[in-house]
C-alpha cells in the first residue's frame, strides 16, 4: 500500500527536512529509490528537495514538479486523459484558443435575454474574469469530467450560467481532445481515476 506525505507550509519552515525524513524512514522499511517520488511545486524546489534527498541518503531519489509530473501522467496515459495518442507537452492548448473555447462556451450558456454574456460578455477584461474564476472550479473540484459535475450547482443562481458555460467548455475540450495549461492538474487527476478502477469483465 502506498504511504503519501503531502506538506503544505510557508517559506522556511521545513518542508525539506520533514521529506527527507519520510524518505530515510521509507528506505530504512526496506522501500527502493525508485518506489519514492517526492514532488515540489516548482523547479527550484524540486532541486533543493533533489539535492537534500541526494546529501542525506547518498541516493538519486525520483524528484519532479507537481507540473511535471501531472503532465508525465496525461503523455503516459493519454487515452484515459481522453487526449489523442502521442499527446505531449507541446500539444497544450494555446491561451488564444482557450479563450475562443471560452468565449463560445460562453456565448452557448448566456443565449437568453438578460443572460450575464448579453449584458457583460462584451466588455474587457471579461473572460479574464471568467477564466479565473473556471481556474478556482477546477482547482476545487479536482476534476475536468463535466459529467462528475453535473450533479453540482453554485450556491448563487446568479453564477449558474457561468457554471453551464463552465461545463460545457469541459465538454468541447473532452470531444476536440485537448487540454489547456490551466487544467493540467484536474486533467491528471481524472486519468489517475481512470486508471486506478479495475476492468470490467
Amino acid at each position: 500500500m502506498p504511504h503519501r506525505r503531502l506538506l503544505y507550509a510557508a517559506h522556511r519552515c521545513g518542508k525539506t527536512s520533514q521529506l527527507v525524513r519520510a524518505a530515510q524512514d521509507a528506505l530504512a522499511a526496506g522501500v527502493t529509490p525508485g518506489q519514492i517520488l517526492a514532488l515540489a511545486p516548482h523547479t527550484a524546489a524540486a532541486a533543493q528537495l533533489r539535492e537534500a534527498l541526494r546529501a542525506e541518503t547518498g541516493l538519486d531519489i525520483p524528484t519532479s514538479t507537481l507540473r511535471r509530473r501531472a503532465i508525465a501522467l496525461l503523455e503516459a496515459h493519454s487515452d484515459a486523459a481522453h487526449l489523442p495518442p502521442g499527446w505531449g507537452q507541446s500539444d497544450i492548448l494555446s491561451g488564444i484558443d482557450r479563450r475562443l473555447l471560452m468565449r463560445a462556451a460562453w456565448q452557448a450558456a448566456g443565449s437568453t435575454p438578460g443572460s450575464l454574456w448579453r449584458e457583460r460578455g462584451d466588455q474587457p477584461g471579461a473572460l479574464d474574469w471568467i477564466a479565473r474564476l473556471w481556474a478556482r472550479w477546477s482547482a476545487w473540484s479536482g476534476t475536468a469530467d463535466p459529467d462528475r459535475l453535473t450533479a453540482l450547482q453554485p450556491v448563487d443562481p446568479q453564477l449558474a450560467e457561468l457554471w453551464q458555460a463552465y461545463l460545457g467548455y469541459l465538454r468541447v475540450c473532452r470531444e476536440l481532445r485537448v487540454v489547456a495549461f490551466t487544467e493540467i492538474y484536474s486533467r491528471a487527476g481524472d486519468a489517475l481515476r481512470l486508471i486506478g478502477q479495475p476492468e470490467s469483465s
